[in-house]
């Protein structure tokens, strides 16, 4: 760098706005790229800023057709060639049930080596983060869930991932029990894993009572947010601070069939059916709204409002994503032999599937309300693939494979479907 005639700060400032993938290439090229890339936490936040406001993407979850695991999917504008892609993320133990969660560029993958279905006593649960920009991952210390409690049997988790306000990174675990008597769940232990110089350690925390109200569905959505990680409950939204690891709610004071919450831009957003007057039965909505806050103080308001008129469809949301705030959504195609395989010859019901094709991933643009299909059923997709070496550490790797198209066979998405916002980041832990 000693014969680079430019100012640092303009060079810094020309950085800022390059992609993380070339920003990768020009780490070998001396000690100062070096050193500002990998350890300038000043850079990498500014990086990040910019990048929130040129680039987006969605992590979107699918429940496998056998429902046991999950399939996921990176959506992201490339900056290099101003395309948006798709690619497989192809996480560990995909055979076992999961959770991913996102904050600032980095996910946290969980992995619990039990069914769908139930969780037991002493099972284990295994913690990575990942920057899939950057390629890093760090495996997180495991945790076995307690043994039941008197009377009681863990049936539930729920977890979340966050950044405090001096970048230590947080996990939460949520863990509900079943009292055999009464029948009910209630979240009766907080787990919180947190960095402490280059280690971590998870520590029990004080239950609110808030958590009584949290719903057991993970699929109304749930995201880190300017320092607090969001979950849906009844009343409202309950969240955590990563700083002082407080508890609070969030009332949602207006009636609806809520989708799912997420954000965008600076703001809080929900998404939701209208309750549809008798002559308009038959028409799918979808209302889009905004959070407000003022001295602590919420209000929502409405933004936009999307009619689907085709007949013959089926529609189902699954995030916001890219810094405009579009909405993402999935569509498919009902097959209309399925309603005539009685009159249909020498066919079993069992070949003929409810929907022709599908699902297409949709992006529509709230203003505009214009809509673009985001391709993700090309022959060869890069993969994202995260597995153990010899020496049994975490290591991951990109290739490409011959993915299938997303069908029934292979992807059950309308029994869950959900996106997480995602900012291509140099941060990782």
């Amino acid at each position: 760098m000693e014969n680079c005639e430019l100012p640092s700060d303009l060079l810094i400032n020309i950085l800022t706005r390059l992609s993380v993938r070339s920003l990768m290439r020009l780490k070998c090229v001396c000690k100062f790229f070096y050193n500002l890339i990998k350890n300038d936490h000043q850079f990498i936040q500014k990086h990040f800023e910019f990048s929130r406001t040129k680039t987006g993407g969605a992590v979107i979850e699918f429940n496998s057709a056998d429902s046991k695991s999950l399939l996921c999917y990176l959506v992201y504008k490339d900056l290099e060639c101003n395309e948006t892609r798709c690619i497989y993320l192809d996480v560990p133990n995909s055979r076992f049930f999961r959770y991913i969660k996102c904050c600032d560029g980095m996910l946290c993958l969980i992995v619990c080596k039990d069914d769908i279905n139930g969780i037991e006593g002493d099972s284990t649960v295994d913690v990575f983060i990942l920057n899939p920009s950057t390629m890093e991952i760090m495996a997180l210390p495991s945790i076995k869930v307690p043994n039941k409690l008197p009377n009681k049997s863990p049936v539930g988790m729920r977890f979340g991932f966050g950044l405090s306000n001096n970048m230590v990174g947080k996990v939460i675990m949520l863990l509900s029990f079943e009292d055999v008597k009464s029948n009910c769940d209630d979240y009766e232990i907080v787990m919180v894993c947190s960095q402490v110089d280059d280690s971590w350690n998870w520590r029990q925390v004080d239950v609110p009572q808030a958590l009584k109200y949290l719903l057991p569905s993970a699929y109304f959505g749930d995201f880190y947010f300017k320092g607090k990680y969001y979950w849906y409950g009844l009343p409202g939204l309950i969240w955590f601070d990563m700083d002082d690891e407080v508890f609070g709610m969030i009332n949602t004071p207006f009636e609806l069939k809520i989708n799912f919450f997420t954000f965008t831009n600076e703001t809080i957003v929900c998404v939701s059916q209208p309750i549809l007057p008798p002559d308009e039965q038959g028409k799918v909505y979808f209302d889009i709204w905004l959070m407000e806050e003022n001295n602590n103080i919420f209000n929502w308001h409405k933004q936009t409002r999307i009619l689907f008129h085709s007949m013959g469809e089926q529609w189902m949301p699954v995030g916001i994503w890219n810094p405009s705030g579009h909405l993402l959504m999935l569509v498919s195609y009902l097959n209309p032999d399925f309603f005539m395989r009685d009159e249909i010859e020498d066919i079993e019901d069992s070949d003929v599937p409810f929907f022709k094709n599908g699902p297409d991933l949709i992006s529509i643009d709230l203003v505009t309300q214009e809509k673009k299909i985001i391709y993700t059923s090309q022959e060869k997709k890069s993969a994202i693939n995260i597995v153990l070496n010899s020496s049994g550490d975490v290591q991951v790797c990109k290739n490409v494979i011959k993915a299938p198209e997303w069908n029934e066979s292979n992807i059950f998405w309308h029994a869950g479907a959900y996106s997480q916002v995602f900012y291509e980041s140099l941060k990782f832990l």
